[in-house]
């Protein structure tokens, strides 16, 4: 929107684009430096308090978010993202923690879960957004309501996790060693049978996270998408995400 007060209304199409790619890559890019790092916590601390943690910290984030918007300033939205990403790291702790709970022989049956649960989420999060966003429906509906709704969302999800048995395989005693977590990274890349789905895998996630960054600019400028319409098309695109996952699975 060229009268939106966040940016300046002299910036340049091309580079209010930019500014979205940037801020929508913000959240991804702390997540995946931030996921072996809160799962080495868990190792020292413990699965519950690095996911209270974490769930705390990202209901904050999103509340942060949304009053980023309402103060409409991007420097706190992009810090708001940034810092959200980092909490987010905490699927591979969630991960671990089914993997620890459940028996071996359907492990694989409960992992799979998380793609099928991702892909309803990916589905109902978008329409739900495009609702909560619509002033038409109500008057203190705007851009930041869908973010409050997510930071309430988060500190439920903080409040079930309370009740949740302490994690008893801690390794206290010992320091975090970054550099260590830094390698951990590579390390997939070393196995023979994990490189070439991963790999696959990253380029599978690039395509899609160029596809969801830029299908909201493109839909307003090119068919006049409104608010609404646009997390329909959201939604319709998470949908068929969900059925993919639900063959793959």
């Amino acid at each position: 929107d060229p009268h939106a007060s966040m940016v300046s209304s002299t910036l340049s199409l091309s580079s209010r684009n930019i500014l979205i790619g940037l801020l929508v890559a913000t959240y991804p890019f702390a997540q995946f430096f931030a996921a072996p790092t809160l799962g080495d916590l868990s190792d020292r601390l413990g699965r519950r308090s690095i996911l209270l943690l974490s769930t705390l910290g990202t209901a904050l984030m999103f509340i942060l978010s949304g009053l980023s918007i309402v103060l409409g300033s991007v420097t706190l939205l992009f810090i708001s993202r940034f810092l959200a990403g980092i909490f987010a790291g905490n699927l591979t702790v969630t991960q671990a923690t089914v993997g620890e709970a459940i028996e071996e022989k359907v492990r694989g049956q409960y992992m799979a879960a998380f793609s099928l649960v991702g892909g309803f989420s990916w589905t109902v999060g978008p329409f739900i957004a495009a609702l909560l966003s619509d002033r038409t429906l109500c008057p203190f509906f705007d851009f930041a309501t869908p973010f409050y709704f997510l930071g309430i969302a988060f500190l439920v999800s903080a409040i079930l996790l309370i009740p949740m048995p302490k994690n008893t395989n801690v390794k206290p005693g010992t320091k975090l060693d970054l550099h260590k977590v830094a390698k951990n990274l590579l390390i997939p890349f070393n196995v023979s049978k994990v490189a070439t789905p991963l790999v696959i895998s990253i380029i599978t996630m690039f395509g899609w996270m160029m596809y969801q960054g830029y299908l909201a600019p493109y839909l307003i400028e090119k068919f006049q998408f409104s608010e609404r319409l646009e997390g329909y098309a959201y939604a319709v695109s998470s949908f068929a995400w969900l059925l993919g996952g639900l063959a793959a699975t």
